[in-house]
Formats: C-alpha cells, structure tokens, sequence
C-alpha cells in the first residue's frame, strides 16, 4: 500500500470508526457526513483513491460494499501482517 494522504487516512479512520461503531460499512452520504464534505461525489472519490492506493477493495455495484485490506491491531494500533 502506498503512502496516504492526511485527508485519505482520515478516511479510511471514518470507516474503521463508522463499523466498530455500528456494525455495517457507511454509505457514500454517511462519510460525507462524518467527513464533514460537501457532497457524496467528494466521499466517493476519496473512496476510489483508497481503493487505488490498495488501502480496501470494493466491489462496485453493490452498496456498502468496503472491504478494509489492511488492519490495526485493536490493542497497540500497529499493521496487522496478513499470512504467512
């Protein structure tokens, strides 16, 4: 995954934060509230460079449908390492 940008990290926290919080992915409408951005395309674009940057994967068509790639550890907040 390439490096992010302050307003793409805050991103992806929203997501984090939006799931742990409810249980679902957000909406395009409730990141852009969460975000505090004037319109859903903005939320939208923001998802489309994580997803090229390789921070989730989505799969277009479907609503909600974000999948995080990478995860923290919930106790010290570092990288998780998928698999050997």
């Amino acid at each position: 995954m390439m490096g992010l940008t302050r307003r793409q990290r805050a991103c992806l926290e929203a997501v984090r934060a939006f799931h742990a919080r409810t249980g679902t992915m957000p909406s395009c409408e409730d990141l852009r509230i969460e975000l505090g951005l004037a319109s859903r395309s903005a939320a939208s674009r923001l998802l489309d460079r994580l997803e090229h940057r390789g921070a989730i994967k989505r799969i277009h068509g479907c609503a909600r449908a974000i999948v995080i790639k990478r995860n923290r550890c919930p106790k010290c907040g570092h990288e998780l390492k998928g698999p050997r």
